[in-house]
């Protein structure tokens, strides 16, 4: 027993020892990092972590995820975007690619990615979002099946084969890297990505409006997904769109249980031509 409680003692003492050693980096620290980081890139807004995930823990990881807020004044309101960077673990060394630093082109590396989605922000896109989430939630009324987000998207890949009117994935994105220049060169907000036309590119099929659902139900039972989405094809085909973009647009859903666990999804795709809807695809 005796040696049975000196070894016990013995864990505990190593314990407090490599808790005492554990490398903890504050938030304040990650904000200086990727202020230093954005400011290279002509991004000079306020930088607020939001959390750390790994900080503190007794193993070892491979990085530490750090989520975090970037702001900018945008006339006279504050506008917000979330971004994530990756750490060496419990260390504010950057753990990323090191080309995404200083660059004029933001669209190909992650630690931008809200900015790049910033046109989200604009009172045009929240007047669209508005007339969608208000035409949605008159025509699909469905119980326990509840509207979570609607959002303007820019597609880094082609979503479906555009059609002819739209043109080319590749055209349209050397188009809109082209307005993005324009706009650094006249020093508008989010280094030029928040001041895109929206309804340009909607109808380019480069950006589209992706509208999601919770449907909440006490156990997956595969005929009332099958039911759920079958009654899901009629609403959309019965959407009046008539005030909706010509362009893309998504309606997916996740089934929720009551243990939280998300199981039982679809998804559609719609495309509105001359304010009809020309086409809807099952995309699962």
């Amino acid at each position: 027993m005796l040696v049975f409680k000196k070894r016990r003692l013995l864990f505990v003492l190593l314990l407090l020892l490599v808790l005492g050693g554990c490398s903890r980096v504050s938030k304040n620290q990650y904000e200086q990092t990727i202020a230093n980081i954005y400011s290279q890139s002509g991004l000079d807004g306020k930088i607020a972590v939001e959390y750390v995930k790994g900080e503190g823990y007794l193993y070892t990881t491979p990085y530490t995820r750090v989520v975090f807020d970037y702001t900018e004044i945008v006339g006279d309101r504050a506008v917000t975007v979330s971004d994530t960077m990756f750490f060496e673990h419990n260390t504010d060394m950057f753990e990323g690619d090191t080309a995404a630093i200083g660059v004029e082109d933001l669209f190909e590396f992650d630690i931008y990615s809200g900015v790049i989605q910033s046109f989200a922000f604009q009172e045009e896109s929240i007047a669209l979002k508005k007339v969608i989430e208000k035409e949605v939630t008159e025509k699909i009324e469905i119980e326990n099946f509840k509207l979570k987000e609607v959002e303007p998207h820019l597609m880094t890949v082609p979503l479906i084969d555009a059609s002819e009117e739209m043109g080319s994935f590749a055209d349209n994105l050397a188009l809109y890297k082209e307005d993005v220049a324009k706009n650094q060169k006249e020093n508008k907000p989010f280094r030029g990505y928040y001041d895109i036309d929206i309804k340009k590119y909607m109808e380019r099929g480069l950006i589209l409006a992706s509208i999601t659902y919770e449907n909440y139900s006490k156990e997956i039972i595969r005929e009332d997904i099958d039911e759920l989405k079958a009654s899901l094809y009629k609403k959309i085909s019965e959407l009046d769109v008539s005030d909706f973009y010509d362009g893309i647009y998504t309606l997916s859903f996740d089934t929720i249980t009551k243990d939280s666990s998300s199981f039982g999804s679809g998804s559609y795709i719609f495309h509105v031509k001359d304010k009809k809807i020309s086409t809807i695809i099952n995309d699962r």
